[in-house]
């Protein structure tokens, strides 16, 4: 009975994919004779969901900016620590991170980034950057006249490779952040790029002067992802290769992804654990590669505890 049913779900699902694909090339009379005899609602006209489509974009924008507007002034609350909120600018320190509609950025259409406080994980500000307009292209043929009228409107707000979005959005935010909130982000925590805090440092400057400094910090989580990624690509490129005892990289007792794992998982817990301590940091890291890498063949592992 199960198989039966079954294959009458699949045969149901056939028909409703065929019949809607259908229906996507045929002129709004038809689909609403046939909406009509299936007891469906009538299809929406196109600039009826085009209306709809802008009206949810305005809400959640407004929404959007309510609630980092909220969020910058529990910073500020969190940071002036039961003192009265004169309006002074404060600097506050934000992590900035950025995503793109495909998995790999770098020939993405669209593209967003965004400012986190570290203190209260609130989002603080975003900006959406887009190489795509569905009117341009729509309107591919259009005359100058129409083209230099559509500008004013056009979402294209990107030119250039998918892979600056992150540096220009990161740009703007900052150059608007007392603007915005009466913030200024002097700490920047972002993903080891330096081109981009480069350039943000440089705006900020040509803007403020001396008077908006920003210092930079790595997040850990990046640099926990750079030390696997670092491995990862060893063993690929040793592929093949043998070492000195006749075995190759990788393998049972090895450099398996499960140690390369393992090793990243203990880098960041070195950090973690050791911040503001450059030395504890570097013997906590060493006290992994003698945990995990077997020295000279009379030792074990238990021998190589050179960090207590």
């Amino acid at each position: 009975m199960n198989g039966m049913t079954a294959v009458i779900n699949n045969e149901l699902v056939y028909v409703n994919d065929a019949m809607f694909t259908s229906l996507k090339t045929q002129k709004r009379s038809y689909k609403t004779r046939i909406c009509t005899d299936f007891n469906f609602l009538e299809p929406v006209t196109e600039r009826a969901y085009n209306n709809y489509i802008y009206l949810i974009k305005e809400k959640s924008v407004a929404n959007c900016e309510c609630s980092m507007a909220e969020g910058a002034k529990k910073l500020r609350k969190l940071i002036l620590k039961g003192e009265i909120d004169d309006g002074r600018i404060i600097d506050v320190a934000v992590t900035v991170d950025g995503a793109w509609q495909k998995r790999y950025g770098h020939n993405s259409m669209n593209g967003m980034v965004f400012i986190i406080s570290v203190d209260t994980g609130y989002v603080l500000d975003y900006i959406a950057k887009t190489k795509f307009c569905h009117v341009c292209k729509s309107n591919s043929n259009a005359s100058d006249e129409w083209k230099k009228e559509h500008e004013k409107v056009c979402c294209i707000n990107h030119v250039g490779s998918s892979g600056k979005m992150e540096v220009e959005g990161s740009t703007e935010m900052f150059l608007r952040s007392i603007e915005k909130h009466n913030l200024r982000y002097t700490t920047y925590v972002g993903d080891g790029d330096s081109s981009a805090f480069a350039t943000v440092q440089k705006a900020v400057y040509e803007k403020y002067g001396n008077q908006y400094s920003i210092e930079k910090e790595d997040c850990i989580g990046h640099i926990q992802k750079r030390m696997g990624t670092a491995l990862r690509n060893y063993k690929s490129n040793a592929r093949g290769a043998k070492l000195s005892d006749g075995k190759g990289v990788g393998g049972q007792g090895r450099l398996t992804d499960a140690v390369v794992d393992r090793i990243q998982t203990y880098y960041g817990y070195a950090i973690r654990n050791n911040k503001g301590d450059i030395n504890k940091i570097s013997d906590a890291i060493w006290a992994i590669f003698h945990h995990i890498i077997l020295g000279p063949p009379s030792e074990t592992l238990e021998d190589q505890h050179f960090f207590v």
